[in-house]
């Protein structure tokens, strides 16, 4: 699937319809990640989010029943347990990562699913903010 996306529009859904949207917002996972040794030194807090758009509104809208949804503890419970005794090097490899793992837990094709993952202080330098990498498919 193709994404066409502004600056101001990469958070979002690729350019098409949707009829609902649960977000997931700084579900936060402590990692070893970065290419440098001293990067690697000691796990950071990595914040993630996560964005599930729905083509068709999720069941659960109309039922009320948590079986006909997306069970948000289900899922951030997935990805911290992945990220579990793993060390990373790059953010772009991470989304992916946890992109697949949440696809493993959400059976309805018709679900686009956007990661996005933010590391604060890349190189351990406070004065750049945050490098963050979102992949959505």
């Amino acid at each position: 699937m193709a994404i066409y996306a502004t600056p101001d529009t990469l958070h979002k859904a690729p350019m098409q319809h949707y009829s609902g949207r649960l977000e997931l917002q700084r579900i936060t996972i402590p990692m070893v990640i970065g290419v440098k040794d001293f990067e690697r030194k000691k796990p950071k807090d990595i914040a993630v989010d996560v964005t599930l758009y729905y083509s068709n509104v999720p069941k659960g809208c109309e039922s009320d029943k948590i079986a006909d949804a997306a069970c948000y503890h289900k899922i951030s419970e997935a990805l911290i347990a992945f990220c579990a005794d793993r060390s990373f090097h790059l953010l772009e490899y991470v989304a992916k990562e946890l992109h697949g793992q949440i696809h493993g837990l959400i059976l309805q094709p018709e679900v686009v699913i956007s990661v996005r993952v933010e590391k604060p202080y890349p190189m351990g330098d406070k004065r750049l903010g945050a490098a963050a990498f979102t992949y959505i498919e």
